[in-house]
């Protein structure tokens, strides 16, 4: 028997729920988001960590998305690219991630990444409508030194829909399990980071074909990604 991940009501099935419930309950989980942060102010300086930022919020997955990204982890907050894209031969639940950053200081080099993102969606919380879903994967990075990550953590967002406009908002917290290897890599060869990210989605179509997607993780995995994402 092979079991099927839950997936999440399409517009027209979408929690008529109150928007103060929805905006309670992220508000909630924003909070712990930042409390998770807070207690840590290590940075991991001059390399990009695979798996930041998650960009996985709680809208069906797109099936490709090329974005801006500025991983602040690196020296100089170094500028790249970065793209996601869920091939028809992967489960519905998995994608790939892969993309590089320039480090914008006077040594130059590049941090290249990839990896695969999993996001299982659970079932809306019926009394405000906070749709959730656990995400985890694996991922690789090189530059100064090497990088194996394993995420986990979990996602809460809500949607709101109005004519042809959606808006998504969601924020995750989790945690990464860091190998770091190669001759500059820190002393520490295991770190465990917090994670916290906040992100949104937007469509002006009612389909959803194309969304406008921004991604913000903070703290210990600070990085950015902002771009669009096509069904």
């Amino acid at each position: 028997m092979t079991a099927r991940a839950y997936t999440h009501p399409t517009d027209s099935e979408d929690l008529d729920v109150t928007s103060f419930s929805r905006t309670r309950t992220l508000a909630l989980a924003a909070g712990l988001s930042l409390a998770l942060i807070g207690g840590s102010s290590a940075r991991a300086a001059a390399q990009v960590l695979p798996d930041s930022p998650r960009l996985t919020g709680v809208l069906e997955e797109p099936s490709f998305g090329a974005f801006f990204f500025q991983p602040s982890s690196l020296r100089g907050d170094g500028r790249g690219g970065l793209v996601t894209w869920a091939p028809a031969g992967l489960p519905a639940s998995a994608r790939l991630r892969f993309g590089a950053a320039e480090q914008d200081d006077d040594d130059g080099g590049v941090s290249g990444f990839g990896g695969i993102d999993v996001r299982i969606p659970l079932k809306p919380d019926e009394a405000s409508g906070v749709r959730l879903a656990w995400t985890t994967g694996i991922g690789g990075s090189y530059g100064e030194w090497g990088v194996i990550s394993l995420p986990i953590g979990l996602v809460a967002g809500a949607v709101w829909s109005e004519g042809a406009v959606t808006l998504a908002p969601w924020v995750g917290v989790g945690v990464g399990f860091d190998y770091q290897f190669g001759d500059e890599a820190p002393d520490n060869e295991f770190e465990v980071r917090p994670a916290a990210d906040v992100g949104l989605d937007l469509a002006f179509d009612e389909a959803r074909r194309v969304l406008l997607r921004v991604g913000l993780s903070m703290g210990d995995r600070s990085a950015l990604a902002v771009g669009l994402a096509f069904r």
